[in-house]
């Protein structure tokens, strides 16, 4: 957002967003994201550079964890090549081009902070570079200036930078020396009135910025917010905007397919520094043969837009201006005509919603993969899935509607003797429900949770920090935010999740593990987080208008089972409460309003293996 218009020409400025001052910075000619704002971001990428000395030096200035970085190979997660600028005025910041390093198609670039898919810096190496500045995410995010500006970019040998022009100082020296003190004042004064009418005129030279900086430090030019009214009335009415209308920038990964594509060599065991052999750019070969094998299922009719029953146009090589080749690989998975693809999604959301995949090994559809349970009907829901234009909600819509979705969960003995391993869908298969499902049911009940969409990730609850790995200590109950948004990192993950066969995040996992352990039971029963909902949800109890124990377990059971308690359970759990009761001395003129009898009771639900099961 910082970089939609061009560079700044010599003489822009940018506005003070404090102080007395109105001018912050006089721009000479460069490229800047803070002309407007330095709550902006802005990423600024050369083409590929070719290798021609050992160094690359960008003459910069900035600050908020703003980046200078080569990249090699595309990669965006190194940790190497790259410098932090916090640097207010303008400073030399070196990067090393090691040698060998050409075929990588290395390129410079310069990032603010919200562009930095490091950020915030797991390992910390960024903030060697200043002090006290290894914040989380969080307080950056509270304040998030970010922002930088660059006017050259040279290679280089040798440890010195490029000096600085002095070309400025050249009007000085123009005609005759003077032969006085004042001579040499109205030369200065020529020189000065030429900057300023150039300036007014928005005809500056860089020259001119440096001599107007210099007449700014000088107090010889007027820089002061409350030189007039109307001057101040301007910067008031700017600082308000910049500091109220200008939100946070909101950023995700994409990618675009740009420039013309290159082949590459791979690199033996994944070392940059031995390339092997180029291979010529295709799709995957893998692919090809597991999309023709599922191609020869006669059975899978293409939609009305497609080829004729499973001809396939076939897999092609990129052509020259097809870019990377990655667009076509994408067009290619996506063809209504390949049926590996809708395949995989549409049992996929079936493995969700019945537990188990028409396919039962949903990361593997080769031939080491379990063969469908229900060919046809996968087929059937493949092709209708693709026709329906790969829309999920009513993939999920039409199967949630299904009679197979609303039968039991409780087998007929017949049917427990003809099909053991339910694979013929012959009732509901009943599972414990995934962590965040668990942790999310307990928000809900209690009442604290937080449905605002979108937003930054929240710290998981941790007893103790260690910002040497960037691990924080969140709140326990996560703000009430919905297990979506608890900030999932690879170092250590969320304590109360994990009980619950949390995946990790170093590869896919299309089913997960399902264990049955001590840890789960010891979570719900001691972990703080659960306490803590349960005292939550108590609050509201007592202070609703139930006029019997009996009457408030009925909707306590409403709540957090979606159905009414038999006449055996409530019975049972009167009984209950009045053990509760009795453990805390709580008289039974008081027991509806007693907080310790309604959290113990709150806690015990959240214990019924009801309420952590998808029945």
């Amino acid at each position: 957002m910082g970089l939609r218009d061009a560079g700044a020409n010599p003489g822009d400025f940018t506005m003070a967003t404090e102080g007395e001052s109105v001018i912050r910075d006089l721009l000479s000619a460069g490229v800047f994201t803070f002309a407007l704002s330095d709550k902006l971001n802005g990423a600024f990428r050369s083409l590929p550079l070719t290798r021609t000395h050992s160094k690359v030096s960008f003459e910069v200035m900035g600050g908020g964890f703003s980046l200078a970085r080569l990249v090699f190979n595309n990669c965006q997660l190194n940790y190497t090549n790259q410098h932090s600028i916090h640097h207010p005025k303008w400073s030399w910041i070196t990067v090393d081009f090691q040698e060998g390093t050409q075929p990588l198609h290395p390129y410079a670039e310069l990032l603010t902070f919200w562009d930095n898919p490091k950020f915030p810096d797991p390992l910390g190496t960024l903030s060697k570079d200043t002090e006290n500045q290894r914040l989380p995410f969080s307080d950056h995010a509270k304040n998030p200036r970010t922002w930088w500006g660059v006017r050259r970019v040279v290679t280089h040998d040798g440890s010195e930078t490029p000096r600085d022009e002095a070309e400025y100082v050249a009007p000085l020296f123009a005609g005759d020396a003077p032969r006085s003190f004042d001579s040499a004042a109205a030369r200065y004064a020529e020189i000065a009135a030429n900057a300023v009418h150039r300036f007014a005129s928005s005809d500056a030279t860089n020259e001119d910025v440096r001599w107007l900086e210099w007449l700014l430090a000088q107090g010889v030019l007027t820089n002061h917010a409350n030189a007039t009214s109307r001057l101040k009335e301007l910067v008031t009415a700017y600082r308000a905007i910049e500091s109220q209308q200008i939100a946070s920038p909101t950023t995700m990964p994409g990618m675009a397919d740009e420039g013309p594509g290159f082949d590459q060599p791979v690199l033996t065991r994944g070392d940059y520094t031995k390339p092997g052999d180029v291979v010529p750019r295709r799709y995957l070969e893998a692919l090809t043969s597991i999309n023709q094998a599922h191609k020869s299922n006669a059975d899978y009719q293409l939609n009305s837009e497609g080829c004729d029953n499973g001809t396939h146009a076939g897999f092609v090589v990129p052509t020259a201006d097809a870019g990377s080749g990655r667009a076509m690989v994408a067009e290619e998975i996506l063809k209504p005509d390949n049926p590996l693809t809708s395949r995989v999604m549409v049992n996929r959301i079936w493995h969700w919603i019945f537990g188990n995949g028409l396919v039962r090994t949903p990361d593997d559809f080769g031939h080491v993969g379990e063969l469908p349970s229900h060919p046809e009907l996968l087929d059937h829901l493949a092709v209708q899935f693709v026709n329906d234009h790969w829309s999920m909600k009513n993939l999920i819509r039409e199967l949630v509607l299904s009679r197979a979705f609303q039968t039991s969960a409780a087998p007929s003995k017949d049917n427990r003797a003809k099909d053991p391993d339910n694979v013929l869908l012959s009732w509901y298969p009943a599972r414990r429900a995934e962590a965040e499902v668990i942790r999310d049911s307990i928000l809900a009940v209690s009442g604290r949770l937080d449905g605002t969409m979108y937003g930054p990730s929240v710290h998981p609850y941790r007893e103790t920090a260690d910002t040497e790995k960037r691990l924080y200590v969140g709140p326990l109950d996560g703000d009430g935010r919905r297990s979506i948004y608890i900030k999932f990192q690879l170092m250590e993950s969320a304590q109360f999740l994990s009980a619950f066969n949390l995946p990790g995040g170093k590869i896919a996992q299309g089913r997960r593990d399902t264990s049955n352990v001590p840890a789960q039971s010891l979570a719900m029963l001691n972990d703080p987080f659960v306490l803590a909902m349960a005292n939550r949800w108590s609050e509201s109890l007592v202070a609703d208008e139930s006029k019997t124990v009996a009457e408030r377990l009925t909707q306590m059971f409403k709540n957090a089972l979606g159905r009414l308690p038999t006449t055996s359970e409530l019975q049972r759990f009167e009984l209950t409460i009045d053990e509760f009761a009795k453990l805390h001395n709580v008289a039974e003129s008081d027991r509806l309003t007693s907080r310790p009898v309604w959290t113990d009771a709150a806690h015990a639900i959240f214990n019924f293996k009801e309420f952590i099961f998808i029945p």
